[in-house]
């Protein structure tokens, strides 16, 4: 698998921390079919490279923190709120 940039996509500023987003890419034909979303199981978005799915976490507010990451990778950001929740 490859990992792409990470982005912040959304601030909660009441739990002071960024709800945080990477891309993760299935390359080889043996990760294509064991990829899959971790809530809905839809394979992923085909790409150049392979198939798109995204890895979510947080971000705390504080000096050398590190990011919390799910584990697993989903679809999109309903999905893993779905499967955090």
């Amino acid at each position: 698998m490859e990992y792409g940039q990470v982005r912040s996509i959304q601030r909660d500023p009441f739990a002071r921390e960024d709800i945080i987003r990477q891309t993760v890419y299935a390359v080889t034909p043996f990760e294509q079919s064991t990829f899959e979303c971790a809530w809905c199981g839809a394979k992923g978005k085909r790409v150049m490279i392979g198939r798109r799915l995204f890895r979510y976490g947080t971000q705390p507010d504080a000096i050398n923190v590190r990011n919390n990451w799910s584990e697993d990778v989903f679809c999109g950001r309903s999905c893993w709120d779905s499967y955090r929740h």
